[in-house]
């Protein structure tokens, strides 16, 4: 078995020599180069931590099973988004007043976009 600091390095090495801004790792992969028959959560969380620090990587896991990783450094440019811009003002005045809020509401507003295709901002 490999340490979580190996297993990252080899990680990055993928990343790096795949030349993408954003790739997916299977499970798979991630056993191969961890010379590892399971994957624990602590195992995967301390190697997500690593990518981070040691080498700016986000790794994210997916629904679809494996890993999405992503250049940290390419999200910079990403769009801002703010509450006071996103939010209206019963709601946000609600936020900052500590008075009730409608999670309800949020949720049936973020489940309802869950099928939409937000796109690639490339």
């Amino acid at each position: 078995m490999r340490n979580v600091n190996e297993t990252a390095l080899l990680i990055a090495v993928l990343v790096k020599r795949s030349e993408e801004r954003r790739v997916r790792v299977s499970d798979k992969t991630i056993k191969l180069l961890a010379r590892r028959e399971r994957l624990r959560s602590a195992f995967i969380a301390n190697v997500t931590d690593v990518l981070a620090t040691d080498f700016g990587l986000c790794m994210i896991e997916l629904d679809t099973g494996g890993f999405g990783i992503v250049h940290a450094k390419s999200l910079e440019g990403a769009k801002t988004v703010t509450a006071k811009r996103l939010m209206n003002d019963k709601e946000l005045k609600s936020i900052i007043h500590g008075r009730p809020v409608d999670f309800e509401e949020f949720l049936k507003e973020v489940n309802g976009d869950a099928d939409d295709d937000l796109g690639d901002a490339e």
